[in-house]
């Protein structure tokens, strides 16, 4: 029994001070009010007293400290007394409470590349196969009495290697001790944002660093494909040119209709967000009669990786599945466990958060890069 009320208390001290419930809730199950605000060690000596063990509260931080290095031990079990505390059931809530705060830094994070890709799972983190129709012949008129001209169809079929991100946090009894739960809440909250800031970079760069496609095996960019513009600085005239290019892309070598993709971002440097925002006003080329007007990405990596002149025109990755962004099984969610254990330097829990992840461009037609002037 003592076993059990030491286990619900440091669970709900955690939950308390960790964020992962409100105060409110809290008070239903520990009978504490403000515990939001005490220090830990007396949220953790109160939660003993609800749960059981009066004479934990008046005992004060030595017993605290005691029954937390056990709880932080090395170990699947902790006899404390005469009870057996399970370790992995403080695992759980330890993972659940990093979890919502990683998950929290994630999806708050502001990045661009998700509105540019397209969310593909695959089974494992390596050799995998991605198949993607790009391109097929025109429809043609059929005589009279005769069948359908075969037509030709382009799969395009590329190998890919996801690669593992993340890092670890660790959650020592001294952690516990001093208050500083910020382990739990707001560490992982900043490690959830560098880890979606990372997959934003990971993006960009290997867009821009101008990967080859496996369609024709030519880079995504070259004047053949008709996706790379002369050199010149974004203004009316520019975006128009690229716009129409875009426009007149057609479906495949065996095709002479243009598959009239329609351009949804312009993607700008900094540098080039007040320009962009005063041409995608009410007289940006075309699109007030073939589709939406141009929503403005403001992406600091083109300008670090092509300078801040350069910029590009996006398809809607919905209706043009040009760009992927792959992950394992779980998607954008990433994986986030806890392990004991101890090394030279420390002791205690760690928090292991990392993502599987990698970028694939499969169809040069949602694509219009100019370097700028």
């Amino acid at each position: 029994m003592i076993g059990t009320s030491m286990k619900i208390a440091f669970i709900n001290g955690l939950m308390v001070r960790g964020g992962a419930y409100t105060s409110e809730r809290m008070r239903d199950s520990t009978n504490i009010d403000g515990a939001n605000n005490m220090p830990l060690c007396e949220v953790f000596a109160r939660c003993l007293a609800a749960n059981g063990w009066p004479a934990a509260e008046s005992a004060g931080a030595p017993l605290v400290a005691s029954v937390v290095e056990n709880l932080l031990a090395k170990k699947n079990h902790s006899a404390l007394g005469n009870a057996i505390v399970d370790i992995g059931d403080v695992a759980d809530v330890i993972t659940d409470i990093a979890g919502r705060a990683f998950e929290v830094g994630f999806q708050n994070a502001k990045t661009t590349f998700q509105a540019v890709t397209k969310v593909t799972t695959v089974s494992r983190s390596r050799s995998n196969e991605l198949r993607s129709l790009t391109t097929g012949s025109d429809v043609e008129e059929i005589p009279e009495g005769q069948p359908p001209k075969l037509g030709q169809l382009s799969p395009v079929l590329d190998a890919l290697t996801l690669k593992k991100y993340g890092r670890a946090l660790l959650l020592t009894m001294e952690s516990i001790l001093n208050d500083r739960l910020d382990i739990l809440t707001s560490a992982p909250v900043a490690l959830g944002a560098s880890l979606k800031r990372k997959l934003n970079s990971l993006t960009w760069r290997y867009l821009l660093g101008n990967p080859t496609t496996n369609e024709d095996s030519a880079a995504v960019f070259t004047a053949a494909h008709g996706n790379l513009m002369a050199p010149a600085a974004l203004s009316a005239a520019s975006l128009a040119v690229a716009y129409d290019a875009m426009l007149n892309f057609l479906t495949g070598a065996d095709s002479n209709l243009p598959g009239a993709i329609v351009p949804k971002f312009l993607c700008v440097a900094p540098a080039n967000y007040l320009n962009a925002l005063a041409l995608t006003g009410a007289n940006q080329a075309g699109a007030e009669v073939i589709g939406p007007k141009l929503t403005v990405l403001v992406e600091p990596e083109i300008g670090l990786t092509l300078g801040n002149a350069a910029w590009l025109l996006a398809a809607d990755v919905d209706e043009l599945l040009h760009t992927r962004a792959v992950f394992l099984p779980g998607g954008v969610k990433p994986s986030v466990t806890v392990r004991s254990g101890q090394s030279a330097e420390a002791k205690g829990t760690f928090i292991d958060i990392c993502q599987y992840y990698a970028p694939l461009v499969q169809n040069f037609r949602g694509w219009i890069l100019n370097a700028g002037a």
